[in-house]
């Protein structure tokens, strides 16, 4: 399973659906970071194989992993290997901005410098420190 948080909270988890067998579900295990084991489970349909989680069932700020165990008529599948660990955004919270371009200097002739980057191309920049 691979696990994506978003901005706004919640977190957008996909998978390959399993090349054996009859899938009728799949269920979404999460494991918030020193919680027990299925600390969220969802149960789903075979279509799409991606799912956001809404905010409202997560901590912003607390780590999760996630696995996807598939389900059919007679039991179920062995979970997918555990997703990296993601932090669960706060909403409204504010994002840093990504890091600037590569920094060049020019001596000018009257003894002082310029020095000028590119904007990240995330995030806002309100001001810039030069160091």
């Amino acid at each position: 399973a691979q696990a994506v948080a978003n901005a706004d909270g919640s977190v957008t988890v996909s998978w390959s659906a399993p090349t054996e067998g009859t899938v009728t579900s799949y269920v979404i295990l999460a494991t918030r970071e020193g919680q027990p084991r299925r600390a969220i489970s969802i149960r789903l349909p075979t279509e799409p194989t991606t799912h956001t989680i809404a905010s409202d069932k997560l901590v912003p700020g607390a780590s999760y992993t996630f696995q996807v165990g598939p389900i059919n008529v007679h039991t179920h599948g062995p979970p997918s290997a555990a997703s990296a660990a993601v932090v669960v955004a706060t909403p409204g919270a504010a994002q840093p901005p990504g890091r600037p371009g590569a920094a060049q200097a020019v001596a000018n002739a009257d003894g002082s410098v310029t020095v000028s980057w590119s904007a990240p191309t995330e995030g806002t920049v309100t001001s810039y420190v030069i160091l």
